[in-house]
């Protein structure tokens, strides 16, 4: 129950900050604190049981981290699919903003996407974190044009990097 606790813990707690550096230091942080208090409480129980928790709490770390901040283009090739299911969830005409289905809202900081007019398609952006008081970065789907230029809730897109298939990483 406790490893449960403390996998949600570490799923939840960077969502304020997305897939920023700030996310990943939350991250990594709590994570030395998880496997430092495994180890000690393993201590309690004797050497077998120490190494036993403590390797299951390094296994739920590397698992676990916020990979999208660490490695954002390996987290998104990880999760392709996952964001092609989230572009044709999208209604055909561009919203300004979109919620997307409840099983696709972890791949945004707040479970919305945004759509703008670029070319004869509708250019989606997944925003993978968000600053104050305006402006944001992560992937867009915008299979005509690269999406320099266009808006990231505040923030323009520059020099974006091209994934392949109409995906873009731009803020990263």
């Amino acid at each position: 129950m406790g490893i449960w606790v403390c996998g949600i813990a570490t799923a939840t707690l960077p969502i304020p900050f997305g897939g920023t550096q700030l996310s990943l230091v939350v991250s990594a942080v709590f994570w030395l604190i998880m496997i430092g208090a495994t180890w000690l409480f393993g201590c309690l129980l004797g050497r077998p049981s120490r190494l036993l928790s403590t390797t299951i709490t390094l296994a739920l770390c590397v698992v676990l981290l916020n990979w999208c901040a660490a490695a954002p283009r390996a987290w998104f090739e990880v999760h392709r699919k996952a964001f092609e299911a989230g572009v044709h969830a999208m209604p055909p005409s561009g919203a300004d903003r979109s919620r997307l289905p409840i099983a696709l809202m972890w791949l945004t900081v707040d479970g919305d996407t945004e759509g703008e007019e670029a070319g004869s398609h509708i250019a989606w952006f997944f925003p993978q974190w968000e600053g104050m008081p305006d402006d944001a970065g992560g992937y867009f789907y915008s299979p005509d044009r690269s999406p320099d230029g266009l808006d990231m809730r505040g923030m323009i897109c520059r020099a974006p990097i091209d994934l392949g298939s109409g995906w873009w990483m731009c803020g990263m």
